[in-house]
């Protein structure tokens, strides 16, 4: 996992080039392979672009689709039986991949991916998915040390699991959204535009505990409330509520970098 805080990841955002080969060649699953295989890539697969707030892949809908994420943010959610929106369990940050698993194993997506920023992406659907890891071993190569790192990584991130009340809950969803809106380049990255319904959802707590929260903090001047967002005043002092674990609710895969 990139730190979302260093040189590396945000020399990936600044050198982001315009061309979409380009792009997609810096993006780590590609950057050693030749050029002729990219271009393939682009023939073979969909390029998509999402809006905030567009939902990506639904839990329980069956997986059709690797996703390849090149610019932007997401939310991945785990909604109870029966409801399309639910909880937060992470935020990805470009450069990311998500669901080859469900989509190689003909399995329904487990959660509902929904975009936080302008998100750009390549969808391969799994025949293109897999003849790209039979044209190219070094995709696969890095596919499989990617993959090996993300399971000792879950294996982590469950053993550390934070134990936080309403207000860590919902300072370390703040803070974490704030921080992908920084690192997609958004204007004023600390007005998040989501609602005390949405944040409710996220952090899995009653829209009465999120306002009554969201107004003492307002009262002590470290958010400011407005209609359908929240704007971060004292970003310090709401990442110590936040503890010191609240950037581990983000993840910009690349595990290895060769």
């Amino acid at each position: 996992m990139i730190d979302v805080n260093n040189h590396e990841f945000l020399g990936y955002l600044e050198q982001m080039p315009k061309s979409l080969s380009q792009l997609v060649g810096n993006h780590p699953l590609f950057a050693a392979i030749d050029p002729t295989d990219i271009d393939w890539a682009l023939r073979a697969v969909r390029e998509l672009h999402h809006a905030p707030a567009d939902i990506l892949y639904t839990s329980g809908k069956q997986a059709d689709m690797v996703f390849v994420v090149l610019h932007g943010g997401m939310q991945i959610e785990y909604p109870v039986e029966g409801e399309t929106r639910g909880q937060v369990a992470t935020l990805l940050v470009a450069p990311a991949l998500l669901g080859e698993c469900q989509v190689l194993s003909g399995q329904p997506w487990s959660g509902t991916g929904v975009a936080l920023t302008e998100l750009q992406a390549l969808g391969f659907g799994r025949d293109s998915w897999l003849e790209l890891l039979q044209r190219n071993h070094e995709i696969a190569r890095r596919l499989y040390l990617e993959l090996a790192g993300r399971f000792l990584l879950a294996i982590e991130t469950w053993r550390h699991q934070p134990e936080l009340g309403p207000d860590g809950l919902i300072a370390r969803y703040l803070c974490a959204v704030a921080a992908v809106l920084e690192r997609a380049g958004v204007a004023n990255p600390n007005v998040v535009e989501l609602g005390q319904l949405a944040i409710a959802c996220a952090t899995g707590l009653s829209r009465e505990t999120v306002n009554r929260t969201l107004r003492n903090w307002h009262r002590r001047g470290l958010v400011t409330v407005l209609k359908n967002k929240v704007e971060v005043k004292r970003v310090a002092k709401l990442e110590l509520i936040a503890g010191e674990d609240w950037q581990d609710l983000i993840k910009s895969y690349w595990t290895i970098s060769k």
